[in-house]
């Protein structure tokens, strides 16, 4: 969790004018959200799986497909 934390930071000066979120979670879907929601481009930016973007971000999709 670390590199979602550094990428998160990074990030921060230039795309987000609120303070950053606090937990792990809700970091992730900041992330996801300032990529318009595309967790593949959100995993790419952090070298992770889509899958591992998407479980961590608590997003409904992760959800759906572990209810298959």
């Amino acid at each position: 969790m670390e590199e979602i934390g550094d990428a998160l930071d990074r990030a921060a000066p230039r795309h987000f004018t609120q303070p950053l979120p606090k937990s792990a979670q809700a970091r992730m879907r900041a992330l996801v959200k300032a990529v318009k929601g595309d967790t593949a481009a959100a995993a790419a930016r952090l070298g992770v799986s889509r899958r591992t973007c998407e479980v961590s971000a608590g997003c409904p999709e992760a959800v759906l497909l572990m209810c298959q």
